[in-house]
């Protein structure tokens, strides 16, 4: 029953914060380690039944083989379920060598070309390439505002997924093998063929690790900062709202001065138009944040 609940639903409700489909496997991350976990304890789904093992394969592990268990505990799939027939078979389109070799240069492309946000600052669009370049301008003093964030909220958050999910991967798959998995082929196959999915790997390795530790580093501390940010308008939004409330209010009643002053000319119409703006105004005053109208 456990293994049957893990294998269907999503216990942690974490794909609905992970819209993107590329980023399935990232948001069950958590689950897929406890699956991987449960099934040592019916061995024979490992071992015979294909069918189970194919859809397990292709929910958890589309496109990783690399999963965290615990702090700092990994597990290379490739390795351990080699003894298991069932589960080895249901991995190896997963771990097909052109299509690791696609996976690499995907995700390197993300830290080096990707992503495109856009915030409006005044009259000007300012274009963020790269996740690097975005998050280094996203820290940049003055453009992470208040008014940004509430008008590019979905294109922020974007911006923390494929950072998050782009290290998550990277740092999984091309992490030094353990002993273990260095013994065998085709563990070092694939992490080979992961690491030289960029063209400048060969010379470059070092320049590619600091490059994800430097995200690494940028996307915590955009992340400090936007939930920062959110925490302090979540605090202020009773006020803020009350103050704009009070805005409108005066609006109207600015409006109905207007009419009043403006009654001579047309009496009949601006008439109706006034208790319009009046019963709009009286509205407003008894409207609140919990969305309950406020007895008078």
């Amino acid at each position: 029953m456990v293994i049957g609940r893990l294998r269907s639903d999503d216990i942690y409700n974490q794909v609905r914060c992970y819209p993107n489909p590329e980023h399935r496997w990232a948001a069950l991350a958590e689950q897929a380690s406890m699956l991987y976990i449960c099934l040592y304890f019916a061995p024979d789904i490992l071992k015979t039944e294909t069918a189970t093992m194919r859809e397990i394969a292709d929910k958890f592990f589309p496109d990783n083989w690399v999963i965290s268990v615990y702090m700092g505990i990994t597990v290379n799939l490739v390795e351990w379920w080699e003894p298991y027939k069932a589960a080895r078979t249901a991995l190896q389109n997963t771990t097909q060598l052109n299509s690791v070799k696609q996976i690499g240069i995907k995700y390197d492309a993300k830290i080096q070309v990707n992503s495109h946000i856009f915030f409006r600052e005044n009259v000007e669009t300012i274009l963020f390439q790269k996740l690097l370049v975005d998050t280094a301008k996203l820290l940049h003093e003055g453009a992470l505002t208040e008014e940004n964030i509430l008008d590019s909220t979905v294109k922020v958050l974007n911006v923390v997924r494929e950072c998050n999910v782009t290290l998550r991967w990277m740092m999984l798959h091309t992490t030094p093998l353990k002993p273990g998995a260095e013994q065998i082929k085709r563990c070092r196959q694939l992490r080979d063929q992961v690491v030289a999915s960029d063209p400048r790997a060969a010379k470059q390795q070092s320049n590619k690790q600091k490059d994800l530790f430097k995200l690494l580093l940028r996307t915590s501390q955009f992340e400090f900062k936007l939930r920062t940010m959110y925490k302090r308008m979540i605090n202020r939004r009773r006020i803020s709202w009350e103050k704009c409330r009070e805005n409108a209010r005066e609006k109207m009643m600015e409006l109905v001065k207007l009419i009043e002053a403006d009654a001579k000319t047309t009496k009949s119409k601006s008439e109706k138009l006034k208790e319009w703006f009046i019963a709009r105004e009286s509205q407003m005053a008894q409207l609140s944040l919990d969305g309950k109208m406020l007895l008078s």
